[in-house]
């Protein structure tokens, strides 16, 4: 699953801490999840950056999936020490409803 956050401060803010948010998200404690990492980063601006990740969870519920994603990047984002730089996302499914 793809889980796409914005982050606010720019490439300045988000190049120091990124190898620790990484770190962060690949050593999640959850059994289920098989790999996480940082797929994509897109510069908008100078302030702000869409950082994309990419997680693999194993399990048979998607709800459960969602969660257990959303879990693991609320507490790689925690270690952040500017994480008030995480405006509070919505996780969104890389696939479209339409």
């Amino acid at each position: 699953m793809r889980l796409t956050v914005p982050r606010r401060g720019g490439w300045r803010v988000w190049g120091p801490v990124r190898a620790d948010f990484e770190r962060a998200l690949a050593g999640a404690v959850d059994p289920a999840i098989a790999s996480a990492e940082i797929a994509s980063e897109l510069r908008r601006g100078a302030d702000y950056v869409r950082v994309t990740l990419a997680l693999t969870v194993i399990t048979t519920d998607v709800a459960d999936a969602l969660a257990i994603a959303w879990d693991a990047f609320c507490s790689a984002a925690r270690d952040d020490p500017a994480a008030g730089r995480w405006p509070p996302p919505q996780p969104r499914s890389s696939r479209s409803r339409h």
